[in-house]
This record gives C-alpha cells, sequence and structure tokens, in this order.
C-alpha cells in the first residue's frame, strides 16, 4: 500500500504583507566546539514573510546587539524597507537598554514568544521540547 503525505492546512488569517514585517531572533549557544575563528554562539534570524535565515558567528553573547543593529542597517540600506516587528524568547540578550532604545529610534515593536518564568528543557525519551512554567510541565 502507497503512502500519500497529507498537506498541511492553510492559515485562514495571514498576518504577514510583506517581506521583513515580523523577524526572529534567537541566540544560541555557547557550543562545545567552536564555530568560525573560535566562535562559540550564533545569533539566527528568520525573515517571517519568505522563511529567509540568517546566522550570524559570535565571540560573545555581549555581541548580539552590535551585530543585531549592523543587521538592522543593512536590511534598510540594501532593501529599502524597514523592519516592523521582532520577535525573540524573553532573555537578557534582546531586553537591555540598547535594544529598547534602538527599537524606539526605528520605530521596531518587540514581541517576547515565551514568558519570563519559562523554561525549556529538552527530553530525550520523549524526544520533544518541554516548556517547565512554575513547575507544572507543559508538551
Amino acid at each position: 500500500m502507497k503512502q500519500v503525505k497529507s498537506s498541511f492546512k492553510s492559515k485562514a488569517n495571514i498576518f504577514i504583507q510583506q517581506p521583513f514585517e515580523l523577524i526572529h531572533l534567537h541566540l544560541l549557544g555557547p557550543t562545545t566546539t567552536a564555530f568560525i575563528s573560535d566562535k562559540r554562539y550564533s545569533l539566527l534570524i528568520v525573515e517571517d514573510y519568505y522563511r529567509c535565515t540568517w546566522v550570524k558567528f559570535l565571540s560573545l553573547k555581549d555581541e548580539t546587539f552590535k551585530v543585531f543593529r549592523k543587521f538592522l542597517k543593512q536590511v534598510q540600506n540594501e532593501k529599502c524597507v524597514r523592519i516592523v516587528t521582532t520577535k525573540s524568547d524573553y532573555s537578557e540578550e534582546f531586553e537591555n537598554e540598547n535594544f529598547r532604545l534602538v527599537y524606539k529610534n526605528y520605530g521596531v515593536n518587540h514581541n517576547i514568544s515565551t514568558p519570563k518564568n519559562t523554561t525549556t528543557k529538552w527530553c530525550c525519551s520523549e524526544k520533544e521540547y518541554i516548556f517547565t512554567v512554575n513547575g507544572s510541565r507543559d508538551a
């Protein structure tokens, strides 16, 4: 018998109407093995409209703001569009005074995808992400 993969149902409401209206930010690391030039962190940037992905390699977490600001200016200069909204998890790298000033100056909204008291754990036996909120477990 032949298996046929069913297609995903399309969303009825598409909120993103133009490129760079929403980008997702995620900081990964530190890794046990270094990337290029002894860089152990990476900033993952995903543009929601076309699903384009950029990976910026960092030596330290403190470089996150500098790399993001450079990316923001690059998008505005090369693509002649502005980033409307960013979405990230709740982490101190994206929630500091430098980011708040850039968001304010460039008119960028910032949304947080997970609550402050949520931690993410990898559960090998269930092979899925487990979100723990105040000691309770939600899968």
